[in-house]
């Protein structure tokens, strides 16, 4: 089980964001889709910028996600949407992944490597047809970091 309070208040606002995304379309749980469609829908994020960085559309990605969420089946006066067992597992691995590389709050690349290790996931199907291995991805990470940890919930 991921701890909450050891994401960075971006992260903590894509998972409050995916939260709202499920309720407004009625769905009874939230999913990596509902992630995925928060974290590439916030311009001030790096994710659109790495995604970028491997010429894969915001747009179109965005598009497609879209497209699945509208199939998943809706629910009337269902309460409170809940976390899917995979997303929790995704934010169980994101914070592993912070862990591994020493920072003390997981950032939206953390989740964003944990959705591309998950490979059902719509990004990572995106970032595999555009070739983008997992050192890709932590290579551009590097070379944006410059080396910095995080080491506070707002960096």
């Amino acid at each position: 089980m991921f701890q909450f309070d050891k994401f960075t208040q971006k992260s903590q606002e894509a998972i409050q964001k995916a939260l709202e995304l499920a309720q407004e379309l009625g769905h009874q749980q939230i999913d990596a889709d509902h992630l995925s469609y928060a974290l590439v829908k916030e311009e001030d994020s790096l994710v659109p910028i790495i995604l970028k960085r491997f010429s894969v559309s915001s747009e179109k990605l965005l598009s497609h996600i879209e497209k699945e969420l509208k199939k998943k089946p809706k629910v009337e006066g269902g309460g409170q949407p809940f976390l899917s067992n995979d997303l929790n597992q995704i934010l169980t691995q994101s914070q592993k992944i912070a862990q591994g590389m020493k920072d003390e709050y997981v950032t939206q690349e953390h989740i964003l490597l944990a959705l591309y290790q998950d490979r059902k996931t719509l990004i990572a199907l995106e970032l595999n047809k555009n070739g983008v291995k997992e050192e890709d991805i932590l290579n551009i990470l590097k070379e944006i970091r410059g080396g910095q940890k995080v080491t506070d919930n707002n960096p």
